[in-house]
């Protein structure tokens, strides 16, 4: 799992992707554990939203300079859904 935030910078989890694969970009890596917290929905450059249950990977990506959203996404999280599987493609004009 892992999401952009900026042009330079993703968010990686630990154990669901190789961080090295992003050489050039700033990496924000997950704990183990928390990995599904990269799976944020993103709503602007730096700001995204992401599940409150993932304390420590927030804390982290609030470090590192992203804005973070945190909503309870309990009964989503359950069935291994991710803020960014919640989304529809809207035609833009």
């Amino acid at each position: 799992v892992a999401t952009a935030v900026a042009p330079d910078t993703i968010v990686v989890g630990m154990d669901q992707a190789d961080p090295s694969a992003f050489a050039g970009f700033n990496t924000v890596v997950l704990a183990r554990g928390e990995e599904q917290a990269a799976g944020a929905l993103l709503l602007d450059e730096r700001h995204v939203i992401a599940d409150i249950r993932y304390r420590t990977a927030l804390a982290a990506m609030r470090r590192a300079g992203i804005g973070v959203e945190a909503i309870d996404l309990y009964e989503f999280t359950k069935l291994g859904l991710t803020p960014s599987m919640l989304t529809l493609a809207l035609r833009r004009e």
